[in-house]
C-alpha cells in the first residue's frame, strides 16, 4: 500500500516536471520569482499601453475603420493642400510680375516727364554772326556730354535761326566735333530765305561723330553760297542743341 502511494506521488512529480520543463525557474532561482518578474513586465507593458492610448486618444481611427485609412486620408488632404499652395504661389508670382511691369512703365513715364520738364539748351552760336565766305567758318562752340543731359532717354535736337541776304545764295550751318575731328552727321541746315528762318533737326547720339559718354567740343560753322557779292552775307542769329 505504501509503495503504491509513493509511486503515485512519484508519477505526479514527474508529470509536473514534464509539464513545467527543465529549470522552470530559469535565472530567477524559483518559479515564483520568475512569475513575479513576468507579472511586473506585464504591468509595465499595460502602463505603456495606457500612456499610448492617452496620447493618441481613445479613438485614433476616428470615423475610419483603421488608423491607416485615417492616415491615408490625411496624406491625401495634405497633397491637395500642397497643390492649392502651389497654385496660390503661381498666381501671386503672376500678380507681382504684373505689378513690376506696371511700376516700370510708370517709372519710365515719370522719367520721360522729368526729362521733358528739365529741358537743357546748350548754345553754340550766340548773338548774330555772319560770313561772306563760301567755305565753312567757325562762329561759336560749346561743350556737350550727352549722358550728362539725359541720354539715352532724352532726345537731342540741333536748332538754328539762319538767313541769307540774297536768295540766290544759300546760308548753310553745320556742326563739327573738334574733339573727334569729324563733322557731326545731321540733316542739312540751309536756307535761301532772306528772313530769319527757324530750322530744327534731330541728332543721333552714340556714333563716332558724337560719342555719348564724353565731353565733346562742338563748333558751329557757317557759309554762304559760292559766287555771292562781297556785300552778301549768311547770317546765324542763334544755334543751340536742345536736350529734352
Amino acid at each position: 500500500m505504501k509503495a503504491e502511494v509513493v509511486n503515485r506521488l512519484r508519477d505526479a512529480v514527474l508529470a509536473v516536471e514534464m509539464e513545467l520543463g527543465a529549470q522552470t525557474s530559469g535565472a530567477f532561482g524559483t518559479v515564483k520569482a520568475r512569475l513575479d518578474a513576468m507579472q511586473a513586465q506585464l504591468t509595465t507593458v499595460a502602463q505603456d499601453l495606457d500612456a499610448l492610448e492617452a496620447e493618441i486618444g481613445p479613438n485614433p481611427s476616428g470615423t475610419f475603420d483603421t488608423v491607416v485609412e485615417r492616415l491615408n486620408d490625411i496624406d491625401s488632404q495634405f497633397a491637395a493642400l500642397q497643390v492649392q499652395i502651389a497654385a496660390l504661389e503661381a498666381d501671386l508670382e503672376s500678380q507681382i510680375t504684373a505689378l513690376d511691369t506696371d511700376l516700370q512703365s510708370q517709372i519710365d513715364a515719370l522719367t520721360l516727364a522729368l526729362a521733358a520738364s528739365r529741358q537743357v539748351v546748350t548754345p553754340i552760336i550766340s548773338g548774330s554772326q555772319d560770313t561772306n565766305s563760301d567755305t565753312l567758318v567757325a562762329k561759336g562752340a560749346c561743350l556737350l556730354n550727352p549722358n550728362d543731359l539725359g541720354n539715352p532717354v532724352a532726345t537731342f535736337t540741333l536748332e538754328a535761326i539762319i538767313q541769307t541776304t540774297d536768295a540766290s545764295y544759300a546760308a548753310t550751318l553745320e556742326i563739327f566735333n573738334i574733339t573727334e575731328g569729324v563733322v557731326v552727321a545731321h540733316p542739312v541746315i540751309t536756307t535761301t530765305s532772306t528772313s530769319p528762318t527757324f530750322i530744327s533737326v534731330t541728332l543721333t547720339i552714340g556714333g563716332a561723330d558724337l560719342p555719348a559718354a564724353q565731353n565733346n567740343i562742338l563748333e558751329g560753322r557757317l557759309s554762304l553760297g559760292s559766287g555771292a557779292a562781297s556785300s552778301d552775307r549768311a547770317i546765324c542769329k542763334y544755334a543751340a542743341i536742345r536736350s529734352a
